[in-house]
This record gives C-alpha cells, sequence and structure tokens, in this order.
C-alpha cells in the first residue's frame, strides 16, 4: 500500500528523533540556557564545522550576532520549538549567525553538522532544509515588520509560537516577548491586555496560553482590532457593537 502524502510527511518528522536518539544523547537546558552559541567543534581533519542542534520539546529564541549581520537590530530573527532545528542557517553562511537561548525548559540533541551532512539519513537532511526555508519564515518576517503596528507583530509571533509549541501553554515571561519584538515591555503590556480582553490568549505566571490559535490567524488576516468575544458575536450577528479602544 502506497503511503498518503500525509503518512509520508509524519514519517519524515519522525525520522530526526529516532535517528538522534540512537546515535547522541539528548541534553536538557532550562530556561534562559544557551544552547548554541556561534561555537565550534574541532574535527579529526583539524578544521572546523559549525554545531547544529534539534529541538525534541521545548522553544528556543535565535538572536542574531550584532557585530556580525544586525549591530542595530533589537528584535528576533527566529523561534523554533517542537521538532525544529537551529543552527542549519549555518548550511548557507558557513558558521552559526546566532545565539540560541532557551525560553522554556527544553530537551535538544546537538550535533557538528558535518555529522548531519555525512552520516544522517536522507529524510533527516530533508527535514532540516524544510526547517529552513519554510518554518522559520514567519519568524523572520518579524523583521521586516517595523512599519506595522505592535499589535500585529504581537499576534504574528504568538501565532507562530503556537504552531511551532504545540502545547497551548507557552512557558515564555512578557519581557521574553518584548525582546523578541524589540520594545519595551511597558509598551508591550497593554497589547496583551488588549488581546487577553478580546479572548485571544491569557496572561499566566511566567506564561501565555493562546487559548485559540485559528482565530488569533483570523483576526490577523482580516487585519482587525482584537475585540472581545461577546462584542464579535454581537457584530457577526449584524447589531451595533461599541468600537474597540485601544
Amino acid at each position: 500500500m502506497t503511503p498518503t502524502t500525509t503518512d509520508t510527511r509524519t514519517q519524515t518528522a519522525a525520522q530526526p528523533d529516532r535517528w538522534l536518539r540512537e546515535q547522541y544523547a539528548a541534553e536538557h537546558f532550562e530556561r534562559g540556557a544557551i544552547v548554541i552559541e556561534n561555537t565550534f567543534m574541532q574535527t579529526d581533519a583539524g578544521g572546523r564545522t559549525p554545531l547544529v542542534a534539534y529541538v525534541h520539546e521545548g522553544l528556543v529564541r535565535g538572536v542574531w550576532h550584532r557585530d556580525k549581520i544586525a549591530p542595530t537590530s533589537r528584535a528576533t530573527a527566529l523561534v523554533a520549538g517542537d521538532g525544529c532545528w537551529i543552527g542549519v542557517d549555518a548550511f548557507k553562511h558557513g558558521e552559526n549567525l546566532f545565539r540560541y537561548q532557551a525560553l522554556a525548559p527544553t530537551v535538544a540533541t546537538i550535533l557538528p553538522m558535518s555529522s548531519l551532512k555525512i552520516e544522517a539519513p536522507r529524510a533527516v537532511v530533508v527535514h532540516a532544509m524544510e526547517n529552513l526555508a519554510r518554518d522559520w519564515c514567519t519568524a523572520v518576517s518579524l523583521l521586516s515588520l517595523g512599519n506595522q503596528t505592535l499589535t500585529c507583530r504581537a499576534m504574528v509571533l504568538l501565532h507562530h509560537m503556537s504552531r511551532v509549541h504545540p502545547r497551548p501553554e507557552i512557558e515564555v515571561r512578557q519581557q521574553d516577548l518584548a525582546d523578541m519584538l524589540g520594545v519595551a515591555r511597558q509598551s508591550l503590556q497593554p497589547v496583551l491586555k488588549r488581546l487577553a480582553s478580546g479572548g485571544l490568549i491569557d496572561l499566566g505566571y511566567g506564561e501565555i496560553v493562546v487559548a485559540d490559535s485559528g482565530r488569533l490567524f483570523d483576526e490577523l488576516r482580516r487585519g482587525r482590532r482584537p475585540v472581545p468575544p461577546t462584542t464579535a458575536a454581537a457584530r457577526d450577528a449584524g447589531a451595533t457593537a461599541p468600537p474597540a479602544r485601544g
């Protein structure tokens, strides 16, 4: 029986976890720990090869190295979560251009890129390339949204984080979100409160719950400001609803 496209993708996604656990030990990182930081391993041939890592579970923030390519940027370039690769930008640049930091308790396997290129099964390499080309583009786009409202940028970031971190509770602090968006926490607070009052997120101690990622995406796509569910229901029913404030 020929597997369907969905079955094939599921099998491909399972390949990295299975192969890595057989070849390398997974490591545990507490919130705030550095997973990779522009570091190299010495090879037997005396050369240098960048490190890469596969995130089995958790959430990792990748920050540009300012002295190399983004001296004035304060925003985060990417966010990786369950089943994502980090460090594979080195396939393009020949070195890791990010500092990768755990935003939540994270389990990851670190290995030299040479091992990924030479020893890994084809399905594992393809999965890493798909991460590089597709999964990060949403987060990278945050750097190009500077002319958009902070609400829009925050919604894009939260939606992407909910995709790479499939559990609804995202163990990230408001200060972390502000750092990723390149703004002060005091500027982000009213935005998050407005999203919470609109029923899109719940704010907890040291975590944010994306209550309905589908609705978050719909509001973002329509360009609407989040409004409380009762107001939205009245509006959709054709009733006159008070405008959203803030």
